[in-house]
């Protein structure tokens, strides 16, 4: 027992402190985990102590072989050397939630004391709350999910900006497993509203703990070769947060960047294509300046996500990285001026060769026409003759110029 004592005396000394006017005491314990259930005393000689548990069975005695509940042999311990310096407290081994209730230490003696009664909680806390897009069902939802948790903890859905209560259709389930719950809640998403935050609170059942995840899914556009800002800002409460931005272009997610809000440090992996603003950053604006964008290497989902104690924030932004109208209209009408000298070219050099080719054809029934005129001609004086000949050759000379 000596370990135990090393380190039960800090958590016992302040519950002495804390408690010292009271004989009933408030515990909780965690699953599968020991737990100490205070119970001291002024110490006078030859003190007895004995633990009652939940029906009132003896489950522990000191200095007597008194009868013991069997489910409770090597699972409840007393600190025997620590009776006589007044701690009669007990060790309650690997806790689980049949082990909740009231536990009542009797002290007996030279000097009577009060009993102490002390009242067991068995607590599993939350350790994760996820919050995620889902299809599943034929409908776009989202499920938010907590697992092996007990008590069964309280969960709520919201918007932002505010949607009425009625307009938030949702199922609940939860399971037990080995005495642990599992709490799943669908929400259909609000048809219209594309750019709403979606908030899951979930509310341990002591109410020592309350976890919120929150999301939002947008889409906006861009230009090749231009510059993109992409919003993301952190809920007003968040507080020593890490930033992480990823990029999905296909099935496997490629990391950006992760931002330390309390080290301030930044681990770049698109160094001179991504950035941030380095002052609006540590006030929680995550908004990512992503540069000289590409049609298909940079289009695709982008996500920010802000993790902090008990606290996920999460941003989809769907990006289309399109040509811009400009260039469009520019390559369109660089074509219909390249087709329209084509053309042009070509009703030119058609013209020309039909213009040639009946030109030929003229040429041709003119020298015929001539010829017949020579031969059907009577003879005439030499004078005539000079005339006819000199215009015979100039039709000829004509028509060789044209061909």
């Amino acid at each position: 027992m000596t370990p135990g004592h090393i380190w039960t005396l800090p958590l016992l000394w302040t519950v002495i402190q804390t408690e010292a006017k009271s004989q009933d005491v408030q515990v909780t314990c965690f699953y599968a985990r020991d737990c100490i259930l205070p119970c001291v005393f002024a110490p006078v000689g030859g003190e007895l102590v004995r633990w009652y548990g939940p029906g009132n069975s003896l489950l522990v005695s000191s200095g007597q072989n008194d009868p013991q509940d069997q489910t409770y042999v090597g699972k409840a311990v007393l600190f025997e050397d620590q009776v006589a310096l007044g701690n009669g407290s007990l060790l309650l081994q690997h806790c689980l939630p049949q082990d909740r209730g009231r536990y009542r230490c009797h002290v007996t003696g030279q000097q009577e004391a009060p009993d102490t009664t002390v009242t067991v909680r068995v607590e599993a806390p939350m350790r994760s709350l996820v919050l995620e897009t889902s299809r599943l069902s034929g409908y776009e939802e989202l499920l938010c999910a907590t697992r092996n948790v007990y008590p069964a903890p309280r969960l709520s859905w919201s918007t932002q900006p505010p949607t009425a209560k009625d307009a938030l259709r949702q199922t609940t389930h939860k399971r037990a497993t080995k005495g642990l719950y599992t709490l799943e809640s669908k929400l259909r998403k609000l048809r219209g509203k594309s750019s709403v935050t979606y908030v899951c609170t979930v509310t341990a059942a002591y109410g020592a703990q309350t976890w919120r995840a929150s999301l939002r899914e947008t889409e906006v556009s861009s230009i090749k070769g231009g510059d993109l800002m992409l919003p993301c800002k952190a809920p007003g409460d968040l507080r020593d947060f890490t930033l992480t931005w990823s990029f999905l272009p296909a099935d496997h997610p490629l990391l950006i960047l992760t931002y330390n809000s309390s080290t301030q440090w930044t681990a770049q992996e698109w160094a001179g294509r991504a950035q941030l603003d380095g002052l609006r950053v540590k006030a929680g604006d995550g908004s990512l300046k992503l540069q000289n964008l590409q049609n298909s290497e940079h289009s695709g989902t982008y996500t920010c996500s802000f993790k902090a104690h008990r606290n996920t924030h999460v941003v989809h932004i769907r990006v289309n990285v399109t040509t811009s109208e400009r260039a469009e209209a520019g390559q369109a009408s660089s074509s219909w001026w390249i087709a329209a000298v084509v053309v042009a070219v070509l009703a030119i050099t058609m013209a020309a060769v039909i213009g040639i080719l009946k030109l030929r054809a003229d040429c041709s029934q003119s020298e015929k026409r001539m010829e017949e005129a020579t031969v059907m001609q009577p003879i005439q004086d030499k004078t005539d003759t000079e005339i006819s000949s000199e215009n015979f050759h100039l039709a000829d000379h004509q028509c060789d110029g044209h061909t």
